[in-house]
C-alpha cells in the first residue's frame, strides 16, 4: 500500500504589473492596449489573459498573439505581449447549398483597420434563389464607451418567396454593449423603404379579411389597406444575447438565450405601427453512452397599434422548413390561402434532438420538431402544434459542415409529400 501526501504552500497574492506590447508596425500601439482585460494592480488571473488573447485575435489584425507572464518570485507580474501583424484587408468568397435557397454565394471585401484605430469598413454581396443582398457596413470599436461598439449598415435586399416578392432599402445604426464574454446587449434603429409585389388577390383578401355579404355584390373588408404593397418602416429595437455554453461554436453543455423587442412606427413615424417581441433558447446536455441532447424553443408575437390594425406580410411570422419544423416544406406550417402562406401574428417553434458521434468527423441524429402560427397576438398555440420527426447525418467536410435530414410530417398540408429531405452544405452567410 502506497500513501501519497501533498502539502500546498500558498505564496503571496499576485497582481498585474507592467504590460509590454511588441510587434506592432502598421497598427497603432494603443489599439492592442485597448483590448487588455486587466489593469495594473488588479489581482492576477489567467482567465483575464485568456480574454485578452481572444480580444486581440478578434481584431483580425494579427497572425499570431503570444502572451508571456513573468515567472519570477515577484508578486507583481509583468506581462509581455508579442504580436505578428497581417494585412488588414480581406477578400472572401464562399459557396454553399441547401434544399430551400439552393445554391448560395458570397463575395465580400473588408478593411479591419480603416482609417486606423481598428475601425472596420466592409462591402458584401450575397445571393441565392430566395435572398439577394448588397450591403455596406462600418464598425467603430470602443465607442461611445470602452465596452461598446457602434455599427452602421446600409443594405439593398430582395426576397423572393412563394407568397410575395420584397424589395427593401435599409439604413440601420446599431449600438452594442459587451457586458461580459457571455452577455451582449444591443439597441438599433432601422428605417427602410419596402416594396411588396407578387401578392395574389386571394392572399390580399385574406389579410384584409374581405368577404361578400349575402345579397350584396360589393366586397367588404374589415381591415382595408392591411396588405399595402409599399411603405416606409421606422422602428427601434432592443435585445440581449446570453451564452452559457461550454463552446461558442460546437456546444455540448449549457444554454444560449436571446430576446428582442421592436417598437415600430407611432412617434417614430413611417407607414406601419406595431410592436414585435421574440425570445429563443437553445439547450445542450450530455447524456449516457456518448449521446448529446439538444433542444430549442422560439416564441414570437407582434401587435399592431394606432391607426394600423394588421402586421404587414413581410413582418409576419412563418414556420416550416430546414431551420424550423423539419418534415414540412418552407413556410408550410400555418394558414395557407390558395396554397400560399400568409403567416401569423404569433409563432411557437421547438425541437428535441439526440446526437451521437460515429467517427470524429461523422455523427448521426434523430429529432422531433413542432411548431404552429396563430393569427392573433400573444396567442401561442401550444395545443395545436404541427409535428415532424426524422433522422439525419452530420459531417465535418473540408468545405464546411454538411447536414442531411429526412423528416416526416405528422399532418402535411393537402397535396404535400409525406416526407422532406433537408440538405445544407457550408456555413450560413
Amino acid at each position: 500500500e502506497v500513501r501519497v501526501g501533498y502539502r500546498l504552500e500558498s505564496g503571496p497574492p499576485c497582481v498585474f504589473g507592467e504590460t509590454r506590447v511588441t510587434g506592432t508596425e502598421a497598427v497603432a500601439p494603443e489599439v492592442p492596449r485597448r483590448e487588455l482585460a486587466y489593469a495594473p494592480g488588479e489581482p492576477f488571473k489567467q482567465s483575464l489573459l485568456d480574454r485578452t488573447r481572444r480580444n486581440l485575435v478578434g481584431l483580425n489584425l494579427f497572425r499570431a498573439v503570444r502572451i508571456e507572464e513573468d515567472q519570477g518570485p515577484d508578486p507583481v507580474v509583468s506581462v509581455h505581449i508579442h504580436l505578428t501583424e497581417v494585412p488588414p484587408r480581406e477578400v472572401r468568397l464562399g459557396v454553399g447549398y441547401d434544399t430551400e435557397e439552393q445554391i448560395r454565394g458570397l463575395a465580400s471585401w473588408r478593411n479591419y483597420n480603416f482609417l486606423g484605430g481598428a475601425r472596420q469598413l466592409g462591402f458584401t454581396a450575397r445571393a441565392s434563389f430566395i435572398h439577394r443582398t448588397i450591403a455596406a457596413d462600418f464598425l467603430q470599436p470602443h465607442f461611445p464607451g470602452h465596452r461598446n461598439r457602434t455599427r452602421l449598415l446600409l443594405a439593398e435586399e430582395e426576397e423572393e418567396e412563394d407568397a410575395f416578392t420584397l424589395d427593401r432599402s435599409r439604413l440601420s445604426p446599431r449600438l452594442e454593449w459587451q457586458a461580459t464574454d457571455r452577455f451582449t446587449g444591443y439597441a438599433f434603429y432601422r428605417v427602410e423603404y419596402d416594396l411588396l409585389s407578387g401578392v395574389e388577390a386571394s392572399v390580399k383578401r385574406a389579410v384584409e379579411q374581405c368577404s361578400v355579404k349575402a345579397g350584396n355584390v360589393d366586397v367588404v373588408c374589415r381591415r382595408p389597406g392591411a396588405a399595402r404593397h409599399t411603405g416606409v418602416l421606422s422602428g427601434l429595437g432592443f435585445g440581449a444575447d446570453w451564452n452559457g455554453t461550454d463552446d461558442l461554436i460546437d456546444p455540448t453543455r449549457g444554454w444560449a438565450l436571446g430576446a428582442t423587442v421592436e417598437p415600430v412606427g407611432g412617434l417614430l413615424g413611417g407607414d406601419f405601427s406595431f410592436v414585435r417581441l421574440v425570445g429563443d433558447g437553445r439547450f445542450f446536455l450530455p447524456l449516457v453512452g456518448g449521446l448529446l441532447g439538444a433542444s430549442r424553443l422560439r416564441l414570437g408575437t407582434a401587435e399592431p397599434f394606432g391607426r394600423h390594425d394588421e402586421i404587414p406580410l413581410f413582418e409576419r411570422f412563418y414556420a416550416g422548413g430546414i431551420d424550423s419544423v423539419r418534415g414540412y416544406g418552407r413556410w408550410r406550417v400555418g394558414p395557407l390561402v390558395d396554397d400560399k402562406p400568409i403567416g401569423g401574428r404569433s409563432v411557437v417553434e421547438g425541437s428535441v434532438e439526440l446526437r451521437h458521434p460515429i467517427t470524429e468527423q461523422l455523427g448521426a441524429a434523430v429529432f422531433v420538431d413542432g411548431g404552429q402560427l396563430s393569427p392573433r397576438s400573444f396567442d401561442f398555440p401550444f395545443g395545436d402544434l404541427r409535428y415532424g420527426a426524422g433522422f439525419g447525418l452530420r459531417y465535418k467536410s473540408p468545405v464546411g459542415p454538411l447536414r442531411a435530414d429526412l423528416g416526416f410530417p405528422f399532418q402535411p398540408p393537402d397535396g404535400d409529400a409525406g416526407w422532406q429531405v433537408h440538405v445544407s452544405l457550408g456555413s450560413k452567410f
